[in-house]
């Protein structure tokens, strides 16, 4: 795999272009962790000449051309791009493709700065614009950009994830911006992708839960569990807390977390059936 994308890399290169890694492949590689997800962001080339070079190595995805976006062996490539709010909605977003962006702008658009930097795939070069890497020393969550942190209320969610995953601190105006906002516009589909990895990847869930409490995010999505009394409430953070630590299989993993945070729910149907959640897994539950 690494030998294929330095090869597509060095194409880039011969066709005037730079292709960097980034987001949460960059942030783990400088945590020490494995990352499942690689992502490759490129510059200098059109999305045309990016798909017509792919494609010499196999299948490609197209299906977010229009974007700039391709999929290769799991990876993802994309053309440097701007993004625009345009509506209410998470993925109410004008995107963009401008493989002359400059860096920086394209550090910018990211969520966290800890996922802004980018590292060239050629030279191992670490690009880091809004001080990510001290972030990462420091632990702290930091938005990269304060007055576009909220057009995406997904961050709000992602900034409770990461926070319960790597057990950072949060910095101030940050958690001001979760505060001020809301998650009630996002879908059940991202609810329900991102307590996925809570179960699976957090060091303590009940940070994840935790940090909506404290940010008033506690209504629609979760307000069956925020509506516990304390005693419930404490020991449902708890149960999250020691499942966290056991090793199992994902799948047996994440139907046990689920069971635990619901336990103490008067209605727990409604809960999984407003998080979309498949009849089987419902009766499943259910009938536990």
């Amino acid at each position: 795999m690494e030998k294929m994308i330095k090869e597509i890399a060095n194409l880039i290169k011969e066709n005037g272009g730079r292709a960097y890694f980034v987001g949460g492949f960059v942030r783990d590689f400088l945590l020490n962790k494995k990352s499942a997800d690689i992502d490759i962001e490129v510059f200098g080339i059109s999305k045309e000449k990016l798909e017509s070079i792919l494609l010499l190595f196999g299948n490609v995805d197209s299906i977010g051309k229009d974007y700039g976006v391709f999929k290769l062996n799991g990876i993802d490539f994309a053309i440097a791009r701007k993004e625009k709010k345009t509506g209410k909605l998470h993925k109410d977003f004008l995107v963009i493709p401008n493989p002359n962006l400059k860096i920086k702008k394209a550090e910018k658009r990211r969520d966290f700065t800890i996922n802004s930097i980018m590292q060239d795939v050629l030279t191992g070069e670490i690009i880091d614009k809004f001080n990510g890497r001290k972030d990462l020393q420091n632990k702290i969550l930091r938005a990269t950009n304060y007055k576009t942190f909220a057009d995406d209320e997904l961050r709000i969610l992602r900034c409770a994830e990461f926070k319960a995953r790597f057990d950072f601190a949060v910095d101030g105006k940050t958690k001001k911006l979760c505060t001020k906002n809301g998650i009630e516009n996002l879908t059940a589909f991202r609810i329900k992708e991102e307590l996925k990895k809570v179960f699976l990847f957090s060091k303590k869930p009940s940070i994840f839960f935790e940090f909506l409490r404290e940010t008033h995010n506690t209504n629609k999505w979760f307000n069956e569990l925020f509506s516990l009394t304390k005693k419930d409430y404490l020991h449902t953070l708890k149960s999250l807390d020691n499942l966290a630590k056991t090793k199992i299989e994902k799948e047996e993993k994440q139907e046990k977390m689920l069971n635990c945070l619901i336990e103490f729910f008067a209605n727990k149907k409604e809960f999984l059936l407003k998080l979309e959640y498949d009849k089987k897994t419902i009766k499943k539950l259910i009938e536990n």
